[in-house]
């Protein structure tokens, strides 16, 4: 798989963590210290969630011999459709306490859905899932902290961010990277 497409899912997948988490009510109090290490635990999900996703992903291609390719893109195809829901949706997204453990594992493994079902079709349509699977773990990892982080840094600041804007981008970068993967 392309590193850029692969960058291009992992961004997509991992941006909506720094609108969730400036979201939070705790973000204000939250301690510098704090914020790293709940990024960190953020990044670690996304790591694990996406080398969980493309193991299964190469698992479940060995079952569907002529279409995995095809079974792969749908699995990319209804994450972009769970990723438009909420944008479609006029309901007010509630507030998260992340400085509660609980409430935040709760958060980041209901945000990693998506990355489990993104890198389950990744590995679905991979030839060598090993080399993929490495590349893949490091960028989810390395985007999740990111942007947690940048989220956690903005909402302790105040800095009011879009966050319908957030997940327009998020699901264009999404859909850019299945365009990219048909296209070449």
């Amino acid at each position: 798989m392309d590193f850029v497409k692969l960058l291009l899912f992992a961004i997509g997948l991992c941006l909506p963590l720094a609108s969730e988490l400036h979201r939070s009510v705790s973000a204000v109090a939250l301690k510098p210290l704090h914020g790293i290490g709940i990024s960190l635990l953020a990044g670690a999900v996304q790591a694990a969630l996406a080398l969980g996703g493309i193991y299964l992903g190469s698992i479940l291609k060995q079952g569907a011999t002529g279409n995995a390719e095809t079974l792969g893109i749908g699995l990319l195809v209804l994450v972009a459709i769970k990723m438009l829901i909420p944008l479609l949706a006029k309901k007010e997204r509630p507030l998260y306490d992340i400085s509660d453990w609980g409430t935040l594992i709760s958060l980041l493994f209901a945000l990693g859905i998506n990355t489990l079902l993104g890198a389950t079709g990744i590995g679905m349509m991979e030839e060598t899932a090993t080399k993929v699977a490495v590349i893949a773990c490091v960028l989810f990892g390395g985007c999740g902290f990111f942007f947690s982080e940048t989220g956690i840094i903005l909402g302790r600041q105040g800095i009011s961010i879009r966050h319908n804007t957030f997940m327009v981008a998020s699901l264009l970068l999404f859909l850019a990277a299945i365009m990219w993967h048909v296209a070449f």
